[in-house]
């Protein structure tokens, strides 16, 4: 028995910084597709994870006009996350009560492979 379970809820993969915001408020904006897919909530505390440097941070999701498929740090977090970075955001939920995990939505976004951007491969999925 586990008296206070952390567990993954939602995780979006290989996500690009599309830009930063520095000096600004500290968080993240995502642009609604991606908060969508993903099941992320505003204010929401989401870890973040730098593929390119091994930075490991949270940061709030913060609410705001962003087109599709962009990704913007903003504030503090500049520091540890540049524009053109390869992140993944990770999402969880606390639980006192016994659980059965069922698994988590991930959303794997690979483009980078092929040099695109995050619109262009949400682009390429949608058609």
């Amino acid at each position: 028995m586990f008296s206070d379970q952390q567990l993954l809820r939602s995780a979006l993969e290989n996500l690009m910084v599309t830009a930063t915001n520095f000096p600004g408020e500290d968080g993240i904006y995502l642009g609604a597709d991606l908060i969508t897919w993903a099941g992320f909530f505003p204010y929401e505390r989401l870890l973040l994870a730098n593929i390119h440097n091994g930075n490991r941070f949270e940061l709030y999701l913060l609410p705001g006009a962003i087109q599709n498929g962009a990704c913007l740090i903003s504030g503090s977090a500049c520091r540890l996350a540049s524009k053109g970075d390869l992140v993944s955001l990770m999402a969880f939920a606390h639980s006192s009560a016994d659980l059965e995990c069922r698994g988590a939505v991930i959303v794997p976004l690979q483009q980078q492979a092929s040099g695109q951007d995050n619109q262009e491969w949400i682009n390429i999925k949608m058609k």
